[in-house]
C-alpha cells in the first residue's frame, strides 16, 4: 500500500491524517479523538478545502440544518462551496464520540462579501475516527 501522511497541529496536539493513495480511498485521522477529528474539519472548512474537509466524515454523514436534512459527503462538499462558510470556535466540547461547537459563522453573500458574524451551536457524531452526523442545533 501506498499512504500519503499530512501531519497537523490541531488545538496544540498532533494528529495525523492518513490516506491510502494506492486505492484511491478517503483518509482518516489516525488519532480517533473525536476532537481533533472535529478540529482538523473546521480547519480544512475554513481553508476552503471541500477535498481534504470531505476525507474527515463518512460517506453517508448526515446533515441536519435550519433548511432541512441531507446526507452525503457530496452534499457537505456542495454546502461547504455554495455557502463559503467560515467557522471560529468560540467553545469546543467532547463527550464521548458526541462533539459540541460554539462557533461565530459567517457565509458568503450574493455580492461577494461576507455576512455579519453570528454564534450558532452545531453537534457533531463522530464514528471510527470520521464525523457521521453534523448538526446545527
Amino acid at each position: 500500500m501506498l499512504f500519503r501522511c499530512v501531519f497537523l497541529r490541531v488545538n496544540g496536539r498532533k494528529a495525523v491524517y492518513r490516506e491510502d493513495v494506492s486505492k484511491g480511498s478517503q483518509g482518516m485521522m489516525e488519532s480517533e479523538n473525536p476532537e481533533q477529528v472535529v478540529r482538523a474539519w473546521i480547519d480544512a472548512v475554513n481553508a476552503g478545502n471541500v477535498d481534504e474537509a470531505g476525507t474527515f466524515v463518512t460517506e453517508d454523514v448526515a446533515i441536519v440544518g435550519p433548511r432541512g436534512t441531507t446526507s452525503g459527503r457530496e452534499a457537505v462538499a456542495d454546502w461547504i462551496g455554495h455557502t463559503g462558510i467560515q467557522l471560529e470556535p468560540v467553545s469546543v466540547r467532547a463527550d464521548g464520540s458526541r462533539v459540541t461547537v460554539d462557533a461565530e459563522g459567517t457565509w458568503r453573500t450574493g455580492e461577494g462579501g461576507r455576512t455579519p458574524p453570528a454564534t450558532i451551536a452545531m453537534a457533531f457524531e463522530v464514528e471510527d475516527g470520521r464525523i457521521a452526523s453534523i448538526e446545527r442545533l
